[in-house]
């Protein structure tokens, strides 16, 4: 059976981890001052934003009960997807792989519009389902 991600979001952890930047117009904060505090807060919407449009168009397999697996998403400027690739380390079945590509072209375009600040071209996701106790 498989069930949409989104109804079962209490069993799976999902956290954005940026490349570093590789895009010359994307701005860095500096560090101590209230423009990084602005940033560190965008940055955390753009973060939800990102699980959430994911998690609604993923239909996730029942076929494994706990998995980890990191996928790198390469975007441009207003959420258009250009590459979606499964990285290491990934321990997720193949059935699982599969969907979690799939959630994310149908997620296109990914959550940009008020996010310019904090935008990266490159974005690597880790998708984690823990085993159920």
């Amino acid at each position: 059976m498989i069930q949409p991600a989104a109804a079962i979001v209490a069993l799976i952890a999902m956290t954005l981890l940026l490349a570093a930047p590789t895009d010359p117009e994307v701005g860095e904060a500096s560090e101590g001052n209230a423009e990084s505090a602005t940033d560190a807060q965008l940055l955390q919407g753009y973060i939800r934003e990102m699980q959430a449009s994911i998690a609604r168009n993923w239909m996730l397999p029942d076929a494994q009960a706990g998995f980890r697996c990191v996928v790198e998403i390469e975007q441009a400027a207003g959420g258009e997807l250009v590459s979606v690739a499964i990285a290491d380390p990934c321990d997720a079945t193949e059935p699982v792989r599969r969907s979690l590509l799939a959630a994310i072209r149908r997620a296109e375009p990914l959550p940009y519009a008020g996010f310019e600040p904090v935008f990266r071209r490159t974005i690597r996701l880790t998708f984690q389902r823990d085993l159920d106790p």
